[in-house]
């Protein structure tokens, strides 16, 4: 029963035959977010500091050296060259799609960021987890400093931020 209710949802998504037969690529990383660089290439961030690459459309997969020691969360491509990854309480930043990663020692953030959202290589919105709250963080300065913008005092957080438009 479970199969056909799958098989109807995909199929009244209008998603391909061909994408509803799934197979085990890893099983020893705890991936959390998932981005297209472009048409063949996707990028990773797994939980032990891992940033896992594809070059194939995720045919075959691909384990960088560790960029941190610390729970990579999400990730944000401004293109195919600039590439966001939230840590703790910072930013790695990519200029080369991936291959090379440099931490972003951010000032005046005190907060986990569990997403970000980078509109263009400087300008940027994080949310997550701020003194038992839950927090929304923007950056104009490629994470260097953040500003929070919005905070709630409800033992909650934050785990996704997307935007359509680069306008906020």
């Amino acid at each position: 029963m479970k199969n056909v209710i799958l098989s109807i949802a995909l199929a009244v998504l209008g998603i391909p035959a061909q994408s509803q037969n799934w197979n085990v690529l890893l099983t020893n990383q705890a991936i959390h977010c998932i981005r297209p660089l472009n048409d063949k290439e996707l990028i990773a961030s797994c939980s032990n500091g891992q940033i896992l690459k594809s070059y194939d459309g995720g045919n075959s997969w691909y384990g960088k050296q560790p960029i941190s020691t610390k729970y990579l969360y999400s990730v944000s491509v401004v293109n195919e060259d600039i590439v966001y990854v939230s840590v703790e309480n910072g930013v790695t930043k990519s200029t080369d799609g991936g291959e090379t990663w440099t931490y972003v020692q951010p000032s005046r953030v005190n907060a986990t960021l569990r997403a970000i959202h980078f509109m263009d290589e400087n300008t940027g919105i994080g949310v997550g987890a701020s003194s038992g709250g839950s927090a929304i963080f923007k950056t104009i300065n490629g994470g260097k400093s953040w500003v929070q913008k919005l905070y709630n005092s409800a033992y909650t957080y934050f785990t996704s931020v997307q935007f359509v438009t680069p306008l906020i």
